[in-house]
């Protein structure tokens, strides 16, 4: 899968990888398989703590937590665990009884945004283990030093359809009800006029509800669901936006952890407009890589897609603080044990 998670894990591993001597255990399949994933890891995890002596028991996912408790209980390992939002805030009664628990009984939570922060302190964990370290982005990944018209030439080539002199306006995610495409369409997109084209790369539920709306509002021509798109296609869209949307909608058992898109965006030079809900307001520095509108101004929303007001070259300047090359530190310090530094 690719998602913010899996690319948050495979960026912190690729990270750690660097500076300590780390064995893994990876899920390179679909989520189904959990089913078999989660006693393999217990097996795993047990046989390899005994032929080594491990110093830490990282855990990239709160669902795993119980196993890290077993493992922590037998060998006595520090253990830490990122928590990104739904992996805590899940809304099923047995998962809220054994999950929060586990997580209350490890040295150390590492939570993605400070709204994650306060829903494992909503559910008995001590504030004192919940350390918030931002999702990081590697600054130069998605980044074409190309001039924007090559890269527009290259995208229309891709997309096989002529959109000169239109503002291009891109969402990329899961399509969900939490992303809020839906709401953007509706209240919006309507409303900016000819002089804008929406793009929404990803796949989900949400689609058929997609594909209603611009057929009832007669918008083929100026909104495409582009589906699951490759790498250099995901690079094309980046570096040729005018804005990127992030009209997340509050889901109470369903937040939005953080929103590493945002930070992919802003990489490239895209001011992000986004809805002030949930993790996002950690990954949009307000004024620098986009825009927070308080929660569904229309208005506002409107007001910051005509005009951002922000140049390329700030907003990446302005993402260097999401950096992993800086993040990394703050990882090393927990590990190490020296968190009083942070």
């Amino acid at each position: 899968m690719i998602g913010g998670m899996e690319t948050y894990t495979k960026n912190l591993l690729s990270n750690l990888c660097l500076s300590y001597d780390v064995d893994t255990i990876l899920l390179n399949k679909k989520q189904f398989h959990l089913i078999w994933f989660l006693p393999y890891v217990f097996i795993k995890s047990f046989f390899l703590s005994l032929r080594h002596k491990y110093s830490v028991l990282y855990i990239c996912d709160a669902l795993l937590s119980p196993l890290g408790l077993i493992i922590k209980s037998i060998f006595n390992i520090k253990t830490i665990a990122t928590v990104h939002g739904l992996d805590v805030t899940y809304p099923n009664f047995l998962y809220q009884k054994i999950v929060p628990f586990s997580l209350s009984k490890l040295d150390y939570l590492v939570c993605v945004s400070n709204n994650t922060v306060s829903e494992c302190i909503k559910r008995g964990i001590c504030a004192s283990k919940c350390i918030f370290i931002p999702n990081g982005v590697n600054i130069n990944e998605y980044y074409l030093e190309q001039s924007k018209n090559d890269v527009l030439e290259q995208l229309k080539g891709k997309m096989k359809h002529d959109f000169n002199n239109k503002k291009i306006l891109l969402t990329t995610g899961r399509l969900i009800k939490r992303k809020g495409m839906d709401w953007f369409l509706k209240n919006i997109f309507m409303q900016l006029g000819p002089d804008f084209i929406y793009f929404v790369s990803g796949e989900g539920p949400l689609k058929r509800d997609l594909r209603r709306i611009i057929d009832k509002q007669s918008l083929k021509n100026k909104v495409f669901l582009l589906g699951k798109v490759d790498r250099n296609t995901l690079k094309l869209l980046y570096n040729s936006a005018d804005a990127f949307i992030m009209p997340n909608q509050i889901i109470k058992s369903d937040p939005e952890g953080f929103g590493i898109v945002a930070l992919e965006a802003a990489s490239c030079g895209v001011p992000v407009i986004a809805n002030a809900v949930d993790g996002i307001k950690e990954a949009v520095l307000d004024g620098k890589t986009g825009w927070l509108i308080k929660y569904n101004n229309k208005d506002a929303f409107i007001e910051k897609i005509i005009n951002p007001g922000l140049r390329a070259n700030s907003v990446r300047e302005a993402i260097h603080s999401f950096s992993w090359v800086n993040l990394i530190k703050s990882y090393q310090k927990i590990i190490e044990n020296n968190y009083d530094d942070l």
